[in-house]
């Protein structure tokens, strides 16, 4: 059974997890920024024996021309059924996004990130660390130790307050 269509996994409302390279998932900043290719993609979900290309996505793209693409699954998500694979991870507008993803799929983001050269983001512009946990600034994402900390429970590291 696939995983799911456009009709279904883009036709829903949710909170969308971006793995980026742009400073800003949407572009609004860096519209021609650094983006992640369809064959990095399709390069890192071969290489990765977790991830597995189970459905698709129709897009329309601005001269209504309509291009399907892959979206992977990730087979050892401890919620992962045949039936219902969990949050799909897909390429767009070049950056991978992931619909409403739980703090174990935002983890597994993190480590696709990191082979990608790349951030996790939400819509709202925060940033994922390798806990899954939101932080205001890209850079505390990349050290394990602050993310540690902060995963703890401190309040403070460095200049670096947890949820301002």
């Amino acid at each position: 059974m696939g995983l799911v269509g456009a009709d279904t996994w883009m036709g829903t409302m949710g909170y969308d997890l971006h793995i980026t390279r742009k400073k800003n998932w949407d572009g609004w900043e860096d519209e021609h920024g650094p983006e992640i290719s369809f064959d990095e993609w399709t390069a890192v979900v071969n290489a990765d024996s977790e991830l597995r290309i189970e459905g698709y996505e129709d897009r329309r793209l601005p001269d209504k021309s309509i291009v399907r693409q892959p979206l992977a699954a990730w087979t050892a998500y401890s919620r992962y059924r045949a039936d219902y694979p969990g949050p799909a991870l897909g390429p767009s507008h070049g950056n991978v996004t992931a619909r409403n993803p739980d703090r174990e799929f935002r983890c597994k983001m993190w480590r696709l990130a990191q082979a990608l050269n790349a951030k996790v983001q939400g819509d709202d512009g925060e940033f994922y660390d390798c806990f899954g946990n939101p932080t205001p600034r890209a850079w505390t994402t990349q050290s394990y130790w602050l993310a540690l900390l902060r995963h703890l429970g401190f309040k403070f590291i460095w200049g670096d307050p947890v949820g301002s």
